[in-house]
């Protein structure tokens, strides 16, 4: 996947392009403020899973006391 690189007011400038950009092309937007590295807009995996209704299904390995303290 290529990497595109923006500063952080080109970012506030151009975000509705860029999110287009990212999604039609999938490639990773890497946002930087002063040149340093902030945050990073990447397209969503396929299949990946949009809804958190049972994003933590089985996650509980155990549950001994439910009325006790925390």
């Amino acid at each position: 996947m290529a990497d595109k690189r923006v500063d952080v007011a080109t970012f506030a400038k151009d975000c509705l392009p860029l999110i287009d950009e990212v999604q039609r092309d999938r490639i990773a937007v890497t946002i930087t403020v002063a040149g340093n590295d902030v945050a990073v807009l990447e397209p969503m995996h396929e299949g990946a899973e949009r809804s958190i209704i049972g994003a933590m299904n089985g996650t509980v390995l155990r549950y001994d006391d439910p009325t006790g303290p925390l």
